[in-house]
């Protein structure tokens, strides 16, 4: 390490000698998280540093709020895996560390904020307000929105596995509203389903050329290649419209699974074929009302919220039945689901007026095994893992 200053006037004496596009880290009072970018400038009678973050954007700070300021590479920093919960409630992001099962920040973002997507190297999170028509864009490294973006009623939200695009549904006026990632600004909008559609929930397929896409109301699925927008679209169920809700692909994109939440069950398409096996899921099967899924990452199981039993199925993808059904006093108006990268453990939300909760289920026990505290009526959640000395 060539340098390390702790205090804040030194830290300011620091910038006064450093030469423009010096590379350098720097750590921000009550933060644990070095800062690298491209030295720009210093004036020391705002005491204002400005330079470039490793995207190109631009970076600006007063030294006072610099704790240290490091001239060499910093050491590697641990990775963490972090879960990112939108709070209906109180129009917030909660952001937990799976390690601690703590919330460890709190972020502020727009009016009614419903579904939550992480872009894979955990550098970005997207965060759909729904009655704020407008995208949060969190910057996972200072856990702070730096971009809110117009769009008309989204509702779900997805990213590419190459990380370079985000898919909105637009629930109002029935349409995809394509994101840049890198830019952050929109590219496209056009639309999705058979009009006047309604769409809802969006999943994307691993080679990021399919997005899957329901509509509740018109209880489909629509089947749309990124490529061209073209797209075929699928009724689901037993007894149209059945309501086409929660929507996930298996790890090896051959199936996605939809839950019908009119009729109680859970439909598994074959993407090659088009072919649907309708699963009925829940206490009372018809009346539970599945609303989220998620699927293991061995691709073994499908985990789906019964939002009304309450409850969580256990689908077994190979069988196409519900092996298991996990009840718990813990678990109250769930909606959503996301699984660790791991695949130990599932993380429920629930959506219960005045609830602040959010169920932990032991994947090889298939029971609840505690609640942690979020911010008020979570609903949607997306885990993944953030590397800091990636970003």
């Amino acid at each position: 390490m060539d340098h390390h200053e702790q205090q804040g006037d030194c830290a300011c004496d620091i910038f006064k000698e450093l030469r423009k596009g010096k590379v350098i880290s720097i750590l921000l009072k009550n933060s644990a998280v070095p800062i690298k970018l491209t030295f720009q400038s210093f004036d020391k009678h705002s005491g204002c540093i400005s330079g470039f973050l490793r995207d190109g954007s631009v970076f600006v700070v007063s030294c006072d709020c610099v704790a240290g300021v490091f001239l060499s590479p910093v050491p590697p920093l641990p990775c963490r895996v972090l879960a990112y919960v939108t709070n209906t409630g109180d129009n917030t992001v909660s952001v937990v560390n799976i390690a601690t099962n703590t919330t460890i920040d709190t972020i502020s973002v727009g009016d009614f904020p419903i579904f939550v997507a992480l872009t894979p190297n955990g550098r970005r999170v997207y965060v759909t307000n729904i009655n704020g028509n407008s995208v949060s864009v969190i910057d996972t490294l200072t856990n702070s929105v730096i971009k809110t973006i117009e769009v008309p009623n989204p509702s779900g939200v997805a990213v590419t596995p190459d990380g370079s695009t985000a898919y909105v549904t637009n629930s109002i006026d029935g349409t995809l509203t394509v994101i840049s990632t890198l830019r952050n600004t929109i590219i496209d909008v056009f639309p999705v389903g058979i009009a006047p559609s309604n769409p809802n929930n969006i999943a994307i397929s691993p080679d990021g050329l399919t997005a899957y896409v329901t509509d509740q109301t018109q209880g489909t699925l629509s089947i749309v290649d990124l490529v061209t927008t073209t797209q075929t679209v699928l009724t689901l169920g037993n007894t149209p419209p059945a309501g086409a809700f929660g929507v996930a692909v298996t790890p090896d994109g051959t199936e996605v699974y939809v839950t019908n939440s009119f009729e109680g069950t859970v439909s598994a398409v074959n993407t090659t074929t088009l072919n649907e096996i309708i699963i009925p899921v829940g206490l009372v099967p018809g009346t539970s009302f599945p609303f989220g899924v998620a699927i293991t990452p061995d691709g073994t199981s499908a985990y789906v919220v019964n939002l009304s039993d309450p409850s969580v199925s256990v689908i077994d993808t190979s069988l196409k039945i519900e092996t298991a059904i996990i009840t718990s006093p813990l678990l109250d108006v769930s909606a959503n689901i996301a699984i660790t990268p791991d695949g130990r453990f599932g993380y429920v939300t629930n959506t219960q007026f005045g609830s602040n909760t959010v169920s932990i289920i032991d994947i090889a026990t298939n029971t609840v095994i505690g609640n942690l505290t979020v911010g008020l009526e979570p609903f949607g959640i997306a885990i993944g893992t953030v590397c800091p000395n990636q970003l």
